[in-house]
């Protein structure tokens, strides 16, 4: 008899969910990548699957006590994971005591967070992300008779044995045969056979079927880049999907009507090689898609190639001119030159993505950065809806800092490590969207200052929702870090310390490298609205 599994999605937080969204309104809904991945591989070790997406099912829990499965799989990031911890609450509620697995890159990226982050449930197993980890390095935790080779549908010596030929084939050279977990990716094919039953029928939510679908590929893990915010480079081995296979994935969506894919890798252009494979290829299905990648790896040839190959759309990370975040900073003039290359080749548009708050870079440094990105949007009529500025979460791996439950004493450290004190008492739902990890009682204000100021000169027409959901927030400091009260701005004060800053800008065109002048802004988004000069 086949083993009964569902894969759950958890209910997503404040930063995508139903609050509603704070910065822009579900255009459309992209399922994760790990439902794909964690169906496809369950299956294929022989297993019974169903998928429930909390976030459209009208009761999902009763979901899955009909199903009555054997084993539940949850692969949930930060921003799911109040949802998570809700789900299996709920589960267990209900009467749901068979064991329950959660993994994916949530705050057990950490590890100096993970003891006192992640609360111990019984017939809880947690399956932290450690240093350079495979895609399939929970199978033989949660299938103890199997191994992660199973999860290509064929015995492990098979797969093996495939896994080397089809290397050897594609490199000319014979791999190491101690080393081939991590070639898995290469050679997984996963399916889109459960869409339809997750996505359609009786149990689907009335006000979801009316939300456009997006779908999305991976074709890259891991990154060559060690941005100081983000967690991917320390966590996943770098891999690369086989072109064939990336050809039979897009051949299998078109099957099923799908012409247009979010291309989710990390980094799309991290190695050229590659790229010019993913290109070549998308462009011979027919496939259109949008990716993302950094700024200071793209070019005008490479963008011309891009396009012809089928790109409709791009995000592009745009690092902090003083923060060396990745190594090396973006001057303004790139994102002109972005913006303007953009318009020239009739692309869709650019999504920009920063991060603000990054330990080191000054408050009058990111309100200049800030302001200076808006006006060059704006005075290009690019869409301000598709610029992303994200607050700075310290879920990544420890490595000048050292994190520690606020109020209490810090772990022994180096003493140049800068210590972050985590308000791990707030619930998850806030992460990622108002401060979390803090330095001082002076760094709190100085973060929550920049959510506000997110919300004033970028998000303005959500500027009501964003009030609702700090004054919740608000509360949750007063009754529970009362020491922090007093250094809680109004939003009348963030929006002084923009005008103030704004006021010497002469002091810090220098400091944001903006030495070719900048565009005019034709309607700050404060002073349109009547906020104070």
């Amino acid at each position: 008899m086949k083993e009964k599994v569902v894969v759950l999605m958890p209910k997503l937080g404040h930063t995508t969910g139903e609050m509603p969204h704070m910065r822009n309104p579900p255009k459309n809904y992209m399922p994760g990548q790990m439902l794909y991945y964690l169906y496809t591989a369950c299956r294929n070790l022989g297993c019974d699957v169903k998928v429930i997406d909390v976030n459209w099912s009208i009761d999902p829990f009763q979901e899955v006590m009909d199903f009555g499965p054997d084993k539940l799989l949850i692969s949930t990031a930060t921003p799911t994971f109040q949802g998570t911890l809700d789900a299996m609450s709920t589960l267990r509620a209900r009467g749901y005591h068979k064991p329950i697995f959660v993994g994916g890159p949530h705050v057990s990226l950490n590890a100096g967070m993970r003891d006192w982050l992640l609360p111990p449930l019984e017939g809880v197993t947690y399956i932290p992300l450690i240093k350079s980890s495979s895609t399939f390095d929970w199978v033989p935790t949660v299938f103890p008779e199997r191994t992660q080779f199973e999860v290509l549908g064929m015995p492990d010596a098979e797969a093996r044995k495939y896994i080397v030929e089809r290397l050897t084939q594609e490199t000319g050279k014979e791999p190491n045969l101690t080393r081939l977990e991590p070639y898995l990716f290469s050679y997984f094919v996963p399916s889109m056979d459960w869409v339809r039953e997750t996505y359609h029928g009786d149990h689907i939510r009335p006000e979801m079927k009316q939300v456009p679908f997006r779908h999305s590929i991976i074709t890259s893990i891991g990154c060559s880049k060690t941005c100081s915010f983000c967690g991917n480079p320390y966590i996943y081995r770098i891999g690369f999907k086989s072109k064939e296979v990336v050809r039979d994935i897009l051949r299998d969506f078109k099957r099923n009507g799908v012409d247009r894919l979010s291309v989710a890798d990390m980094f799309f252009v991290m190695h050229m090689p590659h790229t010019q494979d993913m290109m070549d290829v998308f462009k011979e299905e027919g496939m259109q898609y949008s990716m993302q990648t950094c700024l200071e790896n793209l070019t005008d040839e490479l963008f011309v190639e891009l396009k012809a190959s089928g790109l409709r759309k791009c995000l592009v990370g745009i690092e902090n001119p003083v923060s060396y975040s990745v190594g090396k900073r973006v001057e303004m003039n790139k994102l002109r030159w972005l913006l303007d290359t953009v318009q020239k080749l009739e692309l869709e548009g650019a999504k920009l993505s920063y991060i603000v708050g990054l330990p080191g870079v000054e408050l009058e440094h990111d309100l200049a950065l800030l302001d200076h990105v808006v006006t060059e949007i704006l005075s290009r009529n690019h869409p301000l809806e598709d610029l992303q500025v994200n607050l700075y979460t310290p879920y990544r791996p420890e490595g000048d800092s050292v994190y520690f439950p606020y109020g209490e004493e810090p772990p022994p450290h180096k003493p140049d490590m800068l210590k972050i004190q985590i308000l791990n008492r707030i619930p998850f739902s806030y992460w990622g969207s108002f401060p979390v990890g803090i330095a001082s009682g002076k760094d709190f204000w100085r973060q929550l200052v920049l959510c506000d100021l997110i919300y004033d000169q970028v998000y303005a027409d959500f500027r009501e929702v964003y009030l609702g959901v700090r004054e919740q927030y608000v509360a949750e400091i007063r009754a529970t870090y009362p020491s922090l009260a007093l250094h809680i701005p109004t939003f009348e004060d963030s929006r002084s310390v923009f005008s103030k800053a704004m006021r010497r800008r002469s002091v810090l065109e220098k400091a944001i490298g903006n030495d070719e002048g900048r565009g005019r802004r034709v309607a700050p988004p404060m002073l349109a609205v009547g906020g104070a000069a």
